[in-house]
């Protein structure tokens, strides 16, 4: 069953539009994929700033989530991604100077629509670190997130999840997708979009 209601989102995906004001507003023909090894010394420290942006942000996130399902369980945690997250997205995007924020092919929050580059890549599930760059020097990055054993307690099969949280995530998300998941899963990506380098 997930798997055909993570198709119907794919399929939406497609048809999704209107994204934060954020991010580039390019066609995602205009993005070309660019392997590591042909990037220049410009592009390597695009993709140097979007990985260390995905850092600071997962560190964070990871260490609010940690402290939050310590103090108030899975339940109690939910809001650190709906509220949270969000709000680390917007500092991180300010200190790195970078667009950035999370997404999936089965999204609890609606409002994690991928980027229109980013959107076959995540029809396609890659589970690989991808690359992009544009004839105006910008670079997007989609950088996977692996399903960590913590967070099965929300996004772990259904029938393994304790009825408090699932009382909580119908109350927030009606239409969450993101349950069935195991440790070691592919769950979604960072995205991250990085300005052309300014020249010396």
């Amino acid at each position: 069953m997930r798997a055909i209601l993570c198709g119907v989102t794919a399929a939406l995906i497609l048809l999704s539009v209107g994204y934060g004001c954020s991010r580039m507003r390019k066609s995602e023909s205009a993005f070309k994929r660019v392997p590591e090894a042909k990037m220049d010394e410009p592009q390597l420290e695009q993709m140097r700033r979007a990985i260390a942006a995905r850092d600071a942000m997962a560190s964070q996130l990871l260490a609010e989530l940690t402290k939050t399902l310590n103090e108030h369980g899975p339940a109690g945690s939910i809001h650190v991604c709906r509220d949270i997250a969000p709000a680390l997205a917007a500092h991180t995007s300010k200190k790195y100077d970078v667009a950035i924020g999370r997404t999936s092919f089965c999204l609890r929050n609606p409002f994690n629509t991928p980027p229109d580059w980013a959107q076959p890549y995540v029809l396609e599930r890659r589970a690989d670190p991808v690359f992009l760059t544009n004839a105006d020097g910008e670079m997007a990055a989609l950088l996977p997130i692996v399903t960590k054993p913590m967070c099965v307690a929300c996004h772990g099969p259904k029938d393994q999840i304790a009825e408090p949280v699932l009382a909580a995530l119908k109350e927030e998300y009606p239409a969450d997708e993101a349950t069935g998941f195991e440790p070691g899963d592919l769950r979604g990506w960072f995205w991250v979009e990085v300005p052309p380098v300014d020249e010396p």
